[in-house]
């Protein structure tokens, strides 16, 4: 079972955490895309946490230069729920990225 937690200033998917500081550009994946980003634009440099049987799921982009993944691929059965939060938490840390 994949655990996500998102408190607003953390996000955690299972035992992988980072800060909201370092996120950005968080996007929802519908079907087609979910799909695409696990097959033809698979790119193994991402962290990856999903399930085969979730069909949707969001990309986001991760800026620390510490990190070795440029972003986290997650499979969500609510990713735009998700994507929302994210959003919200990282306007609230600066407002000038909307």
């Amino acid at each position: 079972m994949q655990r996500i937690d998102f408190d607003g200033k953390w996000l955690r998917v299972n035992d992988a955490r980072i800060e909201v500081r370092f996120l950005s550009d968080p996007k929802a994946l519908d079907r087609d895309a979910w799909r695409s980003k696990r097959g033809p634009e698979f790119d193994p440099a991402l962290f990856h946490a999903h399930r085969f049987w979730i069909g949707s799921g969001i990309e986001v982009s991760v800026n620390d230069e510490r990190d070795p993944h440029p972003g986290w691929l997650i499979g969500s059965k609510k990713p735009n729920e998700l994507v929302e939060a994210i959003w919200g938490a990282i306007r609230e840390q600066d407002p000038s990225k909307d």
